[in-house]
């Protein structure tokens, strides 16, 4: 199980992308203080996931399904594990091993759809970069959120709603968007993604990371359905085994009678 698992772009897409704001906002949006205090909170929790999360490994089981006229025409499970590797340069790199399933033992069995992307982008839609680029609105228990469309924002993305689940603490618990099929196909992004959140400690620190991920978009004839959870986190370690010294004769050495 050391081979990473690569697809044709037509089968593979991102889970999460936000959209940042370019543009100048003349009048920042007046929110409730309640919705205020939310949006910062989350927002900063957010940012620190993507400054501080270090690298880390997971156990990851999988389900890729095409499905046509509400019946399933395709299913395959997967089964390995993703890396989530923070560069040099501060971006966090995502890439999975799976066991390969074969046919005829030497045909490498393709997923119908697969998904990556939801640790480090998973609360990216509430940046406070990102934030300008929504609407938010807050009921019990819950923030929804949605594009905004008027051209004083220069947002990359148009068409996503969206909401989070707070859990009673005040954390994101659960949190979904949609997007329309025109404005993903060019990104690579799933027109549905929903994830829900499990507290995690890594290197003595906690974090709330990606449990359970449900992603969907649509293929040439039949909607992909993809499904993963994640279990066994832990930090990533290399590491390097030196064996027994050893003399080298000299190369132009004669060889032994």
């Amino acid at each position: 199980m050391q081979r990473i698992l690569h697809l044709a772009l037509a089968l593979s897409c991102t889970l999460l992308l936000p959209s940042l704001a370019t543009a100048q906002q003349e009048s920042p949006t007046i929110y409730s203080p309640q919705l205020q205090q939310d949006l910062q909170r989350i927002g900063a929790a957010a940012g620190a996931l993507i400054q501080t999360m270090p690298s880390f490994t997971c156990d990851e089981t999988a389900l890729s399904q095409a499905i046509r006229d509400h019946k399933v025409v395709r299913s395959m499970n997967l089964s390995g594990t993703v890396r989530t590797i923070r560069q040099p340069d501060g971006r966090i790199v995502e890439t999975n091993d799976y066991d390969h399933q074969h046919i005829l033992l030497f045909i490498p069995k393709v997923p119908p759809l697969f998904v990556r992307g939801g640790f480090a982008a998973a609360l990216a839609y509430f940046l406070p970069t990102a934030q300008p680029c929504y609407r938010y609105s807050l009921s019990p228990g819950r923030i929804d959120f949605e594009a905004r469309t008027d051209p004083a924002h220069a947002c990359t993305q148009r068409g996503i709603k969206g909401f989070a689940s707070l859990s009673p603490d005040g954390n994101v618990s659960h949190i979904e968007r949609t997007i329309p099929p025109d404005v993903a196909k060019p990104l690579k992004l799933a027109t549905f993604a929903a994830i829900d959140f499990a507290p995690v400690e890594l290197g003595g620190n906690t974090y709330r990371l990606s449990h359970h991920m449900v992603a969907e978009m649509p293929l040439h004839d039949a909607t992909g359905h993809f499904e993963a959870t994640y279990t066994h986190c832990h930090l990533f370690t290399a590491t390097v085994t030196l064996g027994p010294a050893t003399e080298v004769p000299p190369e132009h050495s004669k060889s032994p009678k």
